[in-house]
């Protein structure tokens, strides 16, 4: 039987004791030793792009943490639809890009496009899945911040002379878009606690 690496937290979880979110936490911390030594060595390729945490910990988001949130179902279809519209969309991008011929203005715009085509996307289907517009309406009001240091980030990225190459620069990108998914569930936590008062 073949384990894949998304399941691998809730198995080590089961067999530790520890919860799945430490674990994660701690498969995070050593993914992150291992592309320092990569990006020291100068060898963040394509290949590493794609074993980013940010996809690895998918399945853990919309299949363990998701479904085990105290919250509406109106909440929960927003953040499933969200969550997965972004995996897509960001596996989509790493999959069809070399970034590496991209100068910076290139870069920062299929960044950019990308974040807008998904955040519009992820919008109506969410609308489309019966989440009221007056939710969404809320939501982005209490999310906008995040939104705010997620586009800051990219630019400050996209343009920054600390990066040797734009697979390094991607590979930073994808862990602020892993802060700010998890942001996304902070946002929702705060709107909902505002609008039970």
């Amino acid at each position: 039987m073949k384990i894949s690496k998304a399941t691998v937290p809730i198995v080590v979880a089961f067999v530790t004791g520890l919860s799945p979110l430490a674990v994660i936490m701690t498969q995070g911390y050593m993914e992150e030793r291992r592309v320092e030594q990569a990006y020291q060595d100068g060898r963040i390729d394509a290949s590493m792009l794609r074993d980013h945490g940010f996809f690895v910990h998918e399945d853990s988001w919309v299949r363990i943490v998701i479904p085990g949130l105290r919250i509406s179902e109106e909440a929960r279809t927003l953040l499933d639809i969200k969550f997965r519209a972004f995996y897509r969309a960001l596996s989509t991008l790493v999959e069809q890009n070399r970034f590496e011929e991209m100068n910076a203005q290139q870069l920062h715009s299929v960044l950019t496009r990308n974040l807008n085509e998904t955040v519009v996307s992820y919008s109506r289907d969410a609308i489309n899945a019966g989440v009221s517009q007056e939710f969404m309406d809320e939501f982005n009001r209490w999310h906008a911040r995040t939104v705010d240091v997620l586009v800051r980030a990219i630019e400050e990225i996209s343009f920054s002379p600390a990066f040797t190459d734009n697979n390094a620069r991607i590979f930073s990108i994808l862990s602020q878009y892993e802060v700010a998914l998890a942001a996304t569930i902070d946002d929702l936590a705060l709107q909902l606690w505002a609008q039970s008062e």
